[in-house]
């Protein structure tokens, strides 16, 4: 596939209505090797999704330290100690699923669970284009959430002076 790298999708287990029924199996949790290209044209590097109301997102980790390199670990297991299913194998790759994750990604063990090991590149030496455009998503972060919480105190001020009027 285009990313030429690994995906781990984490996801509900069931597609529930706005009545919380159970309306069908979700079937997008798993790994998704890219068995269409060589090892070596791809990356071990994987990305994380999530997957919950119909919607993807993007899952990352915290970074601590802009200067330094940081990685995730990524539990490809399901609580209950399975291996996440590995999507679209050939019959010859049935029953080498473990085989093939330790193959693609690189993969470590953490108190008993297995884990795969997201690397992050330092923010120094990310390209110039993805700085500017972090920079200026968080600086937008920042005034909307600056500007949500003034308006909620000035809401609140209104909601206290209506209070104190009527008593």
């Amino acid at each position: 596939h285009v990313l030429r790298r690994p995906i781990i999708m984490y996801g509900v287990h069931s597609i529930k209505n706005y009545r919380d029924e159970v309306v069908g199996l979700a079937q997008h949790q798993g790994i998704y090797l890219p068995f269409m290209l060589d090892k070596s044209q791809c990356s071990t590097n994987p990305v994380a999704l999530g997957y919950v109301r119909g919607h993807y997102v993007a899952l990352v980790g915290e970074e601590k330290d802009a200067s330094g390199a940081a990685s995730v670990m990524l539990p490809v297991t399901t609580p209950d100690g399975e291996l996440l299913p590995v999507h679209f194998l050939r019959d010859a790759e049935v029953g080498r699923e473990t085989a093939l994750v330790r193959e693609w990604l690189p993969c470590h063990s953490l108190d008993g669970v297995l884990c795969a090991e997201q690397r992050c590149d330092p923010r120094m030496q990310r390209p110039e284009a993805c700085q500017t455009l972090m920079s200026r998503y968080t600086e937008d972060l920042r005034r909307r959430f600056a500007a949500k919480a003034t308006e909620d105190a000035d809401g609140e001020s209104r909601q206290t002076l209506r209070n104190e009027a009527t008593d």
